[in-house]
C-alpha cells in the first residue's frame, strides 16, 4: 500500500504531466525546428553555418 505521501507525490506529479500536456496542445505541439529528416539530408545544420 502508498503511504499518503506517496498518494500526494503521485498525483502532484500526475497533475503536472496534465498541466504541461495542456500548455502544449494550446501552443500548438512542439515544434518541429531541427527535427526534419529532409531538410537534415539536404545539409540543413540548425544553428550551426553552412560550410
Amino acid at each position: 500500500m502508498l503511504s499518503e505521501m506517496q498518494k500526494e507525490l503521485c498525483e502532484s506529479r500526475t497533475l503536472n504531466l496534465l498541466h504541461f500536456a495542456r500548455m502544449l496542445k494550446d501552443a500548438g505541439g512542439v515544434p518541429a525546428h531541427g527535427n526534419q529528416r529532409s531538410l537534415w539530408d539536404a545539409g540543413c545544420r540548425f544553428d550551426y553555418p553552412n560550410p
